[in-house]
C-alpha cells in the first residue's frame, strides 16, 4: 500500500507543473505557503515560483519568460545548467570536475589548462606567450619539436628510428616508404612508371616480368617454355616458327630444307641419312664407303685420293713418302719407329746414342765443338766448369761448396757474406755501407739502437717503455709533453694552452666545456641526457607530445593520459580512462569511465547508452 507522504509529494509535484497562464491573471499575487513541503506563488505579470520538499525541486518563471529551476543536484536556467558538484555550465562556460572545462577564453582537461596565450599542465608543462617549460623532457626550437624519439617541424615528422616524414616523403623502417613519388611496402615497390614485387614481379614501361612471364610491346615469353617476339614463336622443346623456319619436335623445315634430327638432313639437292648414307654435291657415301670425283675411301681402313694410297695401319704411299708398319722412308730419311731415325747426315739411336749437326752423345755423355757434359754431374763449356753440387768456375766466379768467391766478394754460405767493403756475419754482426751492428746493438752515422729498449737517431731518443724525446716531443712513463701540449695518460690532456681534458670528469676544448653530464659552449648548454639547448633551440626529453600546423594542434601528456586536439572544425579532449569528449561540424560525442556512460549526436540523431548497451534515442 502506497505511503501517504509519497502521495502528497506526487500531488505537489504535479501541481508545480500545472500551466500558470490562468493564475497569471490573479490580482494580487496568489500564494500557497505549505513550505517546506510545498510553496507556490504566482505574480500578476505571469511570473511564478514553485518549490517542493525544502526546495529540493523548484520551478521558476520570470516576467520576461525566462524559466529556471532545480531537481537537486540538477540546476538549470536560461543560460546555465549545473549538476552539482561535478558539472557546471553557464553562458559559454563549462566545468566538469575533475575532468576539465571551459571558462571564458580558458579551457581545461584534468590538469591541462589553456587559453589564447598559455597552456599549463601542473607541475610538468607551462607555456605562455612565446615561452614554454616542460619538466623535464621535451623541446620546441624554431618550430622544431620533439618528445623522446618523436621529432617534428614545419615540413617533417620523425619517430626515431622507425618513422621519417619530410615534405611529401615518408619512410617507415623497414616496412614502407614514399620518397619523391617512389613508394614501397615490404617487397612491393612502385612509382610513376614502374611496379615491382621483389623478386617475382617487375612492371616498368614496355618491359614487364611476373614470375616466369616476361612481356612487352613486341614480345611475350613464358620462361623457359614459350617465347614469342614479332611474328616468331618458340615452344621449348616441342615446336617453333622463327623467320620462316619451322619445327615440331625433331622435324625442322624451311624454304629449301627438311631435317629429321638427328637422322635425316636435306637442303637443296643434298641429303644425309645418318648413319647409312649421304649425297652432297658430287660426293656420296653408303655406310663406311665414301667416294667422289678424285677419291675413294673405306673408312677407316682404306684411303685413296689422286695418286696417294693409305692402307691403315699396315702401309701407305703419300706424296713420295712410304711406309710398311714401323718402317718409314723417303728421299732424305729412313726411320724404324721408335728406335732408329736417320735424315741427311744425322743419326739417332733412341735412347742410346746420336749424332745430330756435329753434336754427339752416348748415354749420359754429351759433347760437341765447345762443350763436354756428363749428365747430370759435370758440365764444361768454353772456359767454364761445373761439378754439381760440389764446385764450379763460371766467368771468374768460383766455388767449393759452401765457399763462394769472385773478384769483389767472398761468401761462406749461409753464415758469412763479404762484398766490396761490406761484411755480414749472420745472425750476430754486420757492416753494410756505413751501418754496423753487433746484435742487439745497431749503429750508423746518425743513429744508435739497442733493440728493443733504446733507439736514438738525429736528435731523437727513445727508451722503451720508460721515456723518449722525438722531434721535441718528450715523455716519461705516462707523462707526455711538447711545445704546445702536456698529457698524463690516460687521465689529463692539455694542448694549445687553452684546451684541457680530465677524463672522464671535465674538459675545455676549443671553447667547449663540460663537467660530468653538464656540457656547454658559445651557443649551447646540455645536461645529459635530459636537457639540450643550442643556438635558440631547447629540448627536454621525453614526456610531452605536440603536433601543430596550419590546420590545428594536438597536445598529449604521457602518451594519451591527457590529450587536447583541435583541427579545423574538430576538437577532442581526453583524460584516460575517465573522460573523452569530441566534436565536429555536426557531431558531438561524450563518454565517461571508458564508455561506461556514452552520449552521441550526429546528423542521424542523438542517443545515449550505458556500457555498450543498445542505443537509447533522444
Amino acid at each position: 500500500m502506497m505511503n501517504y507522504g509519497w502521495v502528497c509529494l506526487m500531488v505537489a509535484f504535479w501541481l508545480s507543473l500545472v500551466p500558470s497562464h490562468g493564475a497569471a491573471q490573479a490580482d494580487p499575487a496568489t500564494t500557497v505557503p505549505l513550505w517546506p513541503l510545498y510553496y507556490s506563488t504566482v505574480q500578476p505579470d505571469g511570473a511564478y515560483d514553485r518549490e517542493i520538499l525544502f526546495s529540493a525541486f523548484t520551478c521558476r518563471k520570470s516576467a520576461d519568460g525566462a524559466v529556471s529551476g532545480n531537481l537537486i543536484p540538477v540546476f538549470w536556467g536560461t543560460n546555465y545548467f549545473h549538476v552539482a558538484p561535478l558539472y557546471w555550465h553557464w553562458n559559454d562556460n563549462t566545468i566538469l570536475i575533475p575532468f576539465g572545462g571551459k571558462l571564458d577564453e580558458g579551457r581545461a582537461v584534468g590538469l591541462v589548462f589553456w587559453g589564447k596565450d598559455y597552456v599549463y599542465v601542473p607541475p610538468l608543462y607551462w607555456q605562455w606567450n612565446s615561452g614554454w617549460l616542460v619538466v623535464p623532457l621535451a623541446w620546441n626550437i624554431d618550430g622544431n619539436k620533439g618528445i623522446g624519439p618523436v621529432w617534428w617541424g614545419r615540413d617533417y615528422f620523425h619517430v626515431f628510428p622507425l618513422y621519417w616524414q619530410w615534405r611529401d616523403n615518408r619512410l617507415l623502417l623497414p616496412l614502407a616508404w614514399d620518397l619523391n613519388g617512389d613508394k614501397g611496402i615490404g617487397p612491393v615497390f612502385w612509382g610513376r612508371d614502374y611496379f615491382y614485387v621483389v623478386p617475382l614481379v617487375w612492371l616498368e614501361g614496355g618491359n614487364n616480368i611476373a614470375g616466369p612471364v616476361f612481356w612487352g610491346d613486341h614480345y611475350f615469353d613464358l620462361f623457359p617454355l614459350y617465347w614469342h617476339w614479332n611474328n616468331n614463336h618458340l615452344l621449348v622443346p616441342l615446336a617453333w616458327t622463327i623467320n620462316g623456319n619451322k619445327g615440331i619436335g625433331p622435324v625442322c623445315w624451311g624454304t629449301n630444307y627438311v631435317n629429321v634430327v638427328p637422322f635425316y638432313w636435306q637442303y637443296g639437292t643434298n641429303w644425309w641419312l645418318v648413319p647409312l648414307g649421304w649425297k652432297v654435291n658430287d660426293n656420296a657415301a653408303v655406310g663406311p664407303v665414301w667416294w667422289g670425283p678424285d677419291y675413294f675411301h673405306v673408312f677407316p681402313v682404306y684411303w685413296h685420293w689422286n695418286a696417294n694410297t693409305i692402307l691403315f695401319p699396315a702401309a701407305w704411299s703419300v706424296h713420295g713418302h712410304k711406309g710398311i708398319g714401323p718402317v718409314w722412308w723417303g728421299r732424305t730419311y729412313f726411320d724404324v719407329f721408335p728406335l732408329y731415325w736417320h735424315w741427311d747426315n744425322n743419326h739417332l739411336l733412341f735412347p742410346l746414342a746420336w749424332d745430330i749437326n756435329a753434336n754427339k752423345g752416348i748415354g749420359p755423355v754429351w759433347w760437341g765443338r765447345t762443350y763436354f757434359d756428363v749428365f747430370p754431374l759435370y758440365w764444361h763449356w768454353d772456359d767454364n766448369h761445373l761439378l754439381l753440387p760440389l764446385a764450379w768456375n763460371i766467368n771468374d766466379n768460383k766455388g767449393v761448396f759452401p765457399v763462394w768467391w769472385g773478384e769483389d766478394y767472398f761468401n761462406v754460405f749461409p753464415l758469412y757474406w763479404h762484398w766490396n767493403n761490406n761484411h755480414l756475419f749472420l745472425p750476430l754482426a754486420w757492416k753494410v755501407n756505413d751501418s754496423k751492428a753487433v746484435v742487439p746493438v745497431f749503429w750508423g752515422p746518425d743513429y744508435v739502437n739497442v733493440v728493443p729498449l733504446y733507439w736514438q737517431w738525429d736528435q731523437n731518443r727513445m727508451l722503451l717503455p720508460l721515456a723518449w724525446n722525438v722531434n721535441g716531443n718528450k715523455g716519461v712513463g705516462p707523462v707526455w709533453w711538447g711545445r704546445d701540449y702536456l698529457s698524463v695518460f690516460p687521465l689529463y690532456w692539455n694542448w694549445n694552452a687553452t684546451n684541457n681534458l680530465i677524463l672522464p670528469l671535465a674538459w675545455n676544448v676549443n671553447g667547449n666545456k663540460g663537467v660530468g653530464p653538464v656540457w656547454w659552449g658559445r651557443d649551447y648548454f646540455h645536461v645529459f641526457p635530459l636537457y639540450w639547448q643550442w643556438n635558440d633551440k631547447k629540448m627536454l626529453f621525453p614526456l610531452l607530445y605536440n603536433q601543430s600546423d596550419d590546420r590545428g594542434t594536438d597536445w598529449r601528456v604521457l602518451w594519451r593520459l591527457l590529450r587536447y586536439q583541435h583541427r579545423e572544425d574538430e576538437t577532442a579532449i581526453e583524460f584516460q580512462p575517465l573522460f573523452m569528449y569530441s566534436t565536429a561540424a555536426d557531431t558531438k560525442h561524450v563518454s565517461v569511465v571508458w564508455r561506461l556512460f556514452e552520449y552521441n549526436r550526429d546528423s542521424s540523431g542523438r542517443y545515449w547508452r550505458i556500457f555498450f548497451s543498445p542505443k537509447i534515442p533522444l
